[in-house]
């Protein structure tokens, strides 16, 4: 058993390494490493160009920024709406809860593409289109179902108990909520913040739709404008924008591993 889990391992770690390595190295290569027919895995000189190339373009700073408020206001709205929802659906046993759970999975089957017409057409219509508040309501409603789902399963492991004894000693509903539940499935809150903002801040559809001018790009869009219609561009300097990209999402994730693969792990399987 100890062997296949070092063989599960060391595989996991190629395959999910290897691209990560793979950009890092494409970003420290000139352009004719990049472009040429050979297989070159480390550059022969690294050059750092790349990254003031990408860092100097236009827009890329402010489209950084937009995506880190925009990541971190939506997450933290997540979080807020589905730790109270998500207390409410597990302690209910009737139609709601049903009704509730039908949503989650319904709205996890249809891709978020096919309500991109309908909802374009109504941003219009209500003079939402175009701003970071109609952007922030897409992002949240896109976050909702899964993270409902996730916290769900945090708020079903506060045993009953400690609820039962709030209520006993004369709590309300929201006290016990506010008192017993919050602190208590705090740690799955972060797990629920953590999946939101990475989601936000990977999220290329809302900002192309929604979003059009220089000022309100996100990242991801500016990602998207180093390579041309024809599939060329500037490669060099769009892996080190990508590695740029990618490290506020890793630190954030390492920082904080431990906590999120243990209560992922408690809420997947009381759930």
């Amino acid at each position: 058993m100890k062997t296949l889990r070092v063989i599960g391992t060391i595989f996991f770690t190629i395959f999910f390494g290897l691209p990560l390595f793979w950009l890092v190295a494409t970003s420290l290569k000139q352009e004719i490493e990049i472009g040429g027919n050979d297989l070159i895995w480390f550059p022969s000189q690294p050059d750092w160009a790349n990254y003031s190339e990408a860092v100097g373009r236009s827009g890329i700073l402010l489209a950084a920024w937009n995506s880190l408020w925009l990541s971190t206001v939506s997450a933290f709205i997540t979080t807020a709406v589905t730790a109270p929802a998500a207390y409410l659906v597990a302690q209910s046993r009737g139609w709601f809860s049903k009704v509730t759970t039908g949503w989650v999975l319904s709205s996890q089957v249809f891709p978020s593409l096919l309500t991109v017409f309908p909802l374009f057409l109504i941003y219009v219509k209500i003079g939402l289109f175009n701003s970071f508040i109609g952007a922030i309501i897409l992002y949240v409603i896109f976050n909702l179902p899964f993270c409902l789902w996730l916290q769900r399963g945090f708020v079903k492991n506060v045993p009953s108990e400690i609820l039962e004894a709030g209520r006993i000693d004369g709590a309300s509903g929201l006290k016990v909520l506010r008192y017993v539940v919050f602190p208590l499935i705090l740690p799955g809150s972060i797990v629920v913040f953590i999946y939101a903002f990475i989601n936000t801040w990977n999220n290329f559809l809302v900002a192309t739709v929604f979003l059009q001018g220089g000022e309100k790009q996100t990242l991801t869009t500016q990602l998207a404008r180093f390579i041309g219609t024809e599939g060329l561009g500037l490669f060099g300097p769009f892996a080190a924008a990508t590695v740029l990209s990618v490290i506020p999402t890793l630190l954030l994730f390492i920082v904080l591993q431990r906590k999120f693969t243990a209560n992922l792990v408690a809420g997947a399987v009381k759930s």
